[in-house]
Parts: C-alpha cells; structure tokens; sequence
C-alpha cells in the first residue's frame, strides 16, 4: 500500500471505532442511524454544490454503481444497530468488521485480480480474521463456536456483507467518476461521491422507517430526542467514509483498503479497555497483536 492511502486509512480507523464507541454508549438504534445519514448530506450541501455541474452526463452505470451503494450502506447500518442491540460490541463490532476482509477478497479473486493479491497480503489478512475472533475469548481453552451462535453474530454477519458490498462498489464508482471527471482532484472526488452514496442511503433509510407504525414511531423519536447526537455521528460517518474513498486511489486492490481499515478493531479494543474498564484477557491481547500484525503485513504487501 502507498504511504498517502496508509495514512488516510489510519486516520479512517480512528474516527471509525470513535462513532462506533460513542454510538453504543448512546444506544444507537437503525432510527439513529436514519437521522444521522439525513442531516449529514443537508449541512454538506455548501461542501459540494459547486460539483453539481459535474454530474450532467455521468454514465448509466455511475448512478447504478451509487444506488447499489445506498442500498448496501443501509443494510450495513440497520444491521451493526441490530448487532449492537443484541449482544456486546466486543464481539459484534470484530466480526463486523473482520468477516469484509474474507468476502472482499473472495470476491477479488473470482474477479480475475487474483494477480494483485501478494501472499503477504494474504497472511496479513488472515491474522487479522484470526485475532478478531479471539478477542470476545476469556481463556484461550473456552474457544467455541457456541459464543457466536446468536442474533448478534448473524447481524454483524449481515453487516459484513453490507461492508464488502459498498466496498467493492464504491471501488467501481469512485474510479470511473475519476475517469469521466479528470478536472475534480481526489479529494473533490472522494466528497461528491460520498455525498451522493449518503443521499441514497438516506432515502432507501427513511423509506425503510415508514413501513411500520413501530418504525415510523421511533424514527421521530430519534429526530427530536436525539438530533444533534445523530447530527454529529453522520458527520463523523461521512468523514471516516471519505478518507476511505480517498485511499482507494492510491491502491490497486480494495481487499487491501478493507484489510487495513481493520486497524479501527485494536483502536476499539483499547477504547473499551481504557475508558469501560473492560478487561484485558490473553485471547484479547493475542487477538490484538495478530491483528496488529496482520495490519503491518497488508501495508507491506
């Protein structure tokens, strides 16, 4: 990986296991979510006005790549709320965020970039999916599929898919507006299109919480009880995001974006450690430093 998409994917980890810490503390639930993916596009309207004139003429299949995007973002963020409200975010956050790694790269190699996938990298990417699952372990001994053998497992499973989906047609997306729009520099690039994904995630959203009296209910409970704490997630979504589409310029294989992000699980572990005064088992810490480990191998590879 070049050093520039290193480092925007770093400061992407960061900002992501913040929302994530900061949104469970807040009980966040998909009505949350929907708030937070409606305000964000509303206040980044003044960022990205001057590139409507850019949109006139894009290809069909831009507009197709961005609503399979939207499409792939709610999913993802009504099932991590789901996960969330289940189980512990120990162990929902790790899988949500590691199980991208093995469908990205899956999908990479049925592809036909297999040849861009190096065996560094594929080690690194598998300590990575091996420290995740450790770290939910309080004994190395105790390990048992049984501890994901609920709704909050098959939850952030379903988020994974959501995270690989997106990925791999943001990937698309963002190069082809690169492409077509030479006069945009990358990070114009990666601010419209991240604007454009939220607008249609905020309406396959909001669509979403008018199906049910329950839904509808707590969609206007979370827009006038919990406002400006949704306002402040979306921003902060929308930031962690765009450096990440940004990054993705810099490399020739997403699976290694998707591996790196995974930097934001340790960054979590840490958060939970320092400021829940959770525990810091051996598993945890094994987990910790293969994902570390993994990390440094995908940045090499």
């Amino acid at each position: 990986m070049a050093v520039m998409a290193v480092v925007l994917v770093s400061l992407s980890a960061l900002l992501h296991a913040l929302w994530n810490f900061f949104g469970k503390k807040s009980g966040s639930s998909p009505a949350f979510f929907a708030v937070s993916f409606i305000t964000t596009p509303l206040l980044a309207v003044p960022l990205v006005w001057q590139y409507f004139s850019q949109l006139p003429g894009l290809p069909v299949l831009f507009w197709q790549l961005v609503l399979a995007s939207g499409v792939m973002q709610a999913w993802y963020m009504w099932s991590l709320a789901r996960a969330y409200a289940t189980g512990d975010i120990s162990i929902a956050y790790p899988l949500a965020r590691a199980l991208p790694l093995i469908i990205v790269t899956v999908t990479t190699v049925l592809l036909g970039h297999y040849q861009s996938v190096s065996y560094l990298g594929v080690l690194g990417i598998m300590a990575i999916v091996v420290g995740s699952l450790l770290l939910p372990m309080k004994h190395l001994k105790d390990f048992s599929w049984r501890h994901y053998a609920n709704q909050s497992t098959l939850f952030a499973l379903c988020a994974a898919c959501g995270t690989a989906g997106y990925s791999i047609f943001d990937d698309r997306a963002v190069k082809l507006l690169a492409e077509v729009r030479q006069l945009l520099s990358d990070g114009d690039i990666s601010l419209l299109y991240i604007w454009l994904q939220s607008v249609a995630a905020a309406l396959l959203m909001t669509l979403q919480h008018c199906c049910t009296v329950k839904m509808r209910s707590e969609f206007r409970q979370a827009l006038t009880e919990q406002l400006l704490w949704a306002t402040v997630t979306g921003v902060i979504i929308m930031v962690t995001y765009m450096l990440i589409l940004w990054s993705m310029q810099y490399v020739e294989n997403v699976s290694y974006v998707v591996a790196f992000r995974q930097l934001s699980i340790p960054i979590g572990v840490l958060l939970g450690v320092l400021f829940l005064g959770e525990h810091f088992h051996i598993p945890k810490r094994l987990g910790t430093v293969l994902i570390s480990a993994g990390l440094v191998a995908v940045a090499l590879g």
